[in-house]
């Protein structure tokens, strides 16, 4: 279950750096306010802060 949702996670991170237009992890921890290794520990650990996510990307269309 833990690699599924590290591909789950890593999908996101994804999707988010391209409707954003940022190219690396860091340029996301950095946009998101948070420290520059937080993104790759989601990745690992195969969870994310959703409510962050929402609060400042919500106006983002992710379903694609």
């Amino acid at each position: 279950m833990t690699n599924f949702m590290q591909t789950e996670i890593g999908n996101i991170v994804k999707r988010l750096k391209k409707s954003l237009n940022i190219k690396t992890d860091s340029q996301l921890s950095i946009y998101l306010g948070l420290s520059e290794n937080t993104i790759t520990t989601w990745k690992q650990r195969g969870t994310f802060n959703l409510s962050l996510i929402i609060e400042k990307c919500g106006e983002l269309d992710l379903n694609y």
